[in-house]
């Protein structure tokens, strides 16, 4: 029998509990910006998404896509390493990149190693020395090497790291869940199903949003999920993403909070290892989309706002 989501006591609600409940959460949001706070959500670092966003804020979902090898896991690992320098917590569902490879990139983000001169045996101490120094920011995120984890257990897992977390004394208790992919771990947790429930990538896809919506919602996460886009003709999804070039495009323009695509920026020129890339915000509940540039550097992962 597959692990089923434990059903929240608060399941059924009356709209006044609820409001003042919400009304009780901008209290506290109120008091975490006198405190310092610079949003309502965990901070991503990219001062202009953070604007749009108002930070990743918790219960929401945010999908990031783009084409292959653009970038996407990259700029998930700078918005966790963001988030975690913060002291929020981070767990990042890694069902695509191995999690040594994924932490070995965090390491190297601070100290601008180059990931493939260590990979080939380069002296790696300026890296375990920002390890052996900087212990907590590594050790607020936490790896999850398994798409195919219960939706409890990874509950449990949030509760547990959001539980223990540094955060600055008057700050919201909130974290972010990364899943790096949806389309994987959508079909992993399908096979957790009983009697082939789940007969397409759409129906796959649609529960398991609904899934990672009520996960969210019971732990004060919000969810990065990076997700594919369909290539068009002649790849023109990748030139141009829009909302219907993501795939299972239907599911996630109805579900989501946020919708990022990351695509190529021409108009920059930059030599290797430097990468130019824009920023393209698609959808946005909580107001403006816009587009901005970024730097990705290839060699460390490194990926800065110009």
């Amino acid at each position: 029998m597959p692990e089923q989501l434990e059903q929240p006591t608060h399941l059924f609600r009356t709209a006044t509990s609820l409001a003042k409940e919400q009304l009780g959460r901008l209290e506290r949001l109120r008091k975490a910006l006198k405190a310092g706070a610079k949003t309502y959500g965990v901070p991503t670092g990219f001062k202009t998404l953070d604007a749009c966003f108002n930070g990743l804020q918790a219960e929401k979902l945010y999908f990031l896509g783009g084409r292959p090898a653009g970038g996407k896991t990259s700029l998930a690992l700078n918005i966790a390493n963001n988030v975690a320098k913060q002291g929020y917590p981070v767990v990042f569902v890694a069902c695509d990149e191995g999690a040594r490879s994924l932490a070995l990139k965090l390491a190297c983000l601070e100290t601008k190693s180059r990931v493939a001169d260590l990979n080939r045996g380069d002296d790696p101490t300026n890296v375990e020395t920002y390890i052996s120094t900087n212990p907590q920011t590594l050790g607020n995120i936490t790896f999850i090497e398994n798409a195919r984890v219960g939706m409890g257990e990874l509950g449990s897992k949030m509760a547990e790291v959001l539980r223990d977390a540094p955060i600055t004394e008057g700050y919201l208790r909130q974290g972010l869940l990364v899943v790096d992919y949806l389309q994987i771990m959508a079909t992993a947790q399908a096979t957790l199903t009983e009697g082939g429930k789940f007969k397409n990538m759409a129906n796959m896809v649609e529960g398991f949003i609904t899934d990672l919506r009520s996960v969210c919602v019971e732990n004060q996460f919000a969810c990065l999920c990076i997700s594919a886009l369909s290539r068009g003709n002649e790849g023109g999804n990748y030139d141009d993403p829009q909302l219907s070039s993501f795939r299972e495009s239907s599911s996630i323009e109805f579900s989501a909070d946020g919708v990022i695509a990351l695509l190529d920026d021409k108009k920059i020129a930059v030599s290797n290892p430097m990468h130019a890339r824009r920023l393209r915000i698609l959808k946005n509940r909580d107001g403006d989309a816009k587009e901005f540039s970024v730097l990705l550097n290839g060699a460390s992962s490194l990926m800065e706002e110009t």
